[in-house]
């Protein structure tokens, strides 16, 4: 019997590194051995890696290095990349969490048939208003600015202030470990402001699919009550956790990428 090929892209939140799915692939090894792993790391400095080079927000994908401005280019740019470096029967699965999972959400509309399945965790799926955008991209242009000139400690400890992060795990992040740069494209070039509802996407939900928030995150496990209803579309909140769900709850992240990257018996 031929082994199963399954290739699992996971993205990380604002702040994050590919480290941060550590603890998640730790349990989803342990399941599914065979499986193919990749956590790509959107903050790494152009060049350092043939990944940075693909996949962060200052870079395309192709040699000329084109700047990205759009969340729209860096899908088809991470989907084009995705399609050269997998085989043409793997399944595909996309897992992203939080700002990550609002990439993957762009990369699923650009090429549905690319993808299998996906899990999104703690991820808005977008704003519904003009004035609820302008709102928002006024406040990543403001933390952007914080970023770039105020003293990195003090901004992060206000980051981690803000009350969607209350009662949430988060591991140390520091300054050196950390590209501003980056982080400052990140908030003005991918900001929610930025980003079309995917509630009014409908090819998307056709998709399998799982969404998943933590209970004591009450912003998103409200949020999960928004979605369109759809057969292929689960929706989790987990019990005792708040937002950052690859550090409170990575053996329940891992089963539901398991349960989406598994074929359907029967």
């Amino acid at each position: 019997m031929k082994s199963e090929s399954v290739d699992v892209f996971a993205l990380h939140g604002f702040l994050g590194s590919k480290e941060d799915w550590k603890s998640v692939f730790h349990y989803l090894r342990e399941e599914k051995p065979r499986w193919k792993l990749h956590a790509i790391d959107l903050f790494l400095d152009f060049n350092q890696t043939a990944e940075a080079q693909h996949l962060n927000p200052a870079t395309s994908i192709s040699t000329s290095a084109t700047p990205i401005s759009t969340m729209d280019d860096w899908a088809l740019c991470f989907n084009s990349w995705v399609l050269k470096n997998t085989s043409q029967s793997s399944r595909r699965i996309l897992v992203g969490y939080s700002m990550g999972g609002r990439l993957a959400l762009h990369a699923l509309e650009k090429n549905p048939t690319l993808w299998s399945g996906a899990v999104f965790l703690s991820t808005n799926p977008g704003l519904s208003t003009p004035q609820e955008k302008q709102i928002r991209i006024d406040n990543d242009k403001n933390w952007a600015k914080r970023f770039a000139n105020e003293e990195f400690s003090h901004v992060l400890a206000d980051w981690n202030s803000q009350s969607v992060f209350k009662n949430s795990s988060e591991p140390a992040r520091n300054r050196e470990s950390s590209n501003l740069k980056k982080i400052e494209q990140a908030l003005l070039d991918w900001s929610l402001g930025n980003q079309k509802n995917f509630r009014e996407v409908k090819d998307l939900w056709s998709l399998r699919q799982v969404w998943a928030a933590g209970e004591k995150d009450t912003k998103f496990s409200e949020l999960l009550k928004t979605l369109p209803t759809s057969e292929q579309l689960q929706k989790w909140v987990i019990e005792e956790v708040s937002h950052r769900l690859l550090f409170e709850a990575p053996q329940e992240v891992a089963h539901f990428i398991v349960r989406v990257g598994s074929p359907i018996i029967g």
